[in-house]
């Protein structure tokens, strides 16, 4: 996990706020707006030299005795900078709006939300999710064979128990850490139900199988020419 843009934790909206929770009730897609800001930028000259700067700094405090842990910052710097080189041949692939650290906080400071890694909330994930995530995925690889994207979603600030009893809920916004800075792209905001995995998965219903398709069709066809026999046979009696 990208230690520069720190997940904002409950602890850090409790200190921004009183004991009293004061923070308005909302769904996540109603207020996706308020952390929008525009693309960021940065300076692509000189990228080879910057990359052999640091890559250097890693190298001497290496040798020096520094664990790697404390090494972090330079290793992601790094990333970024060769990240940006491929830039100008992938930048098309990233047409996402952007946000921040700062954003996101502050709109969990306003409202009753909070940001968690995807892993933990994936049953909240709609299709149309999916179909970005698997769409941002593609587009991190071509930036990188070695790169893997971090997926993050700011929801309601329910307990388990709660949503629970609110299966059917589904109203998340989708974030993904850029692999160019220490910004989020934003993926999307749904106000969708999950109903199909929750229906074969978690209620035990079943889908519909080639078999039973099968024999829908047969009966849509047995009753159709059951029609036609009784249209027939009353039109021969009338005569």
């Amino acid at each position: 996990m990208d230690p520069s843009v720190p997940l904002p934790s409950n602890s850090d909206v409790e200190k921004e706020r009183n004991t009293q929770d004061t923070r308005i009730a909302a769904k996540p897609v109603e207020v996706v707006g308020e952390i929008m800001m525009e693309q960021p930028t940065f300076v692509l000259a000189d990228l080879k030299k910057q990359i052999k700067v640091v890559s250097n700094r890693i190298k001497v405090l290496r040798e020096q005795g520094v664990n790697e842990h404390n090494l972090q910052n330079e290793h992601i710097a790094l990333e970024y900078l060769k990240a940006r080189e491929r830039y100008p041949q992938v930048y098309k692939l990233f047409k996402w709006p952007t946000t921040n650290q700062t954003k996101v906080l502050a709109l969990q400071n306003k409202y009753k939300l909070h940001t968690t890694p995807l892993n933990e909330w994936s049953k909240l994930i709609p299709q149309e999710a999916i179909s970005e995530i698997e769409k941002f995925a593609k587009a991190c690889f071509e930036v990188s064979k070695k790169y893997k994207p971090e997926f993050r979603v700011i929801v309601d600030q329910l307990s388990w128990d709660e949503l629970q009893k609110e299966k059917k809920r589904r109203d998340p916004i989708l974030l993904a850490l850029s692999p160019f800075g220490n910004w989020y792209y934003i993926l999307g905001a749904w106000d969708k139900e999950v109903e199909y995995v929750d229906d074969l998965i978690y209620n035990g219903k079943q889908g519909t199988s080639f078999q039973n398709k099968e024999e829908e069709k047969r009966a849509k066809c047995l009753g159709r020419f059951t029609r036609k026999q009784k249209s027939w046979k009353g039109k021969k009696s009338q005569r």
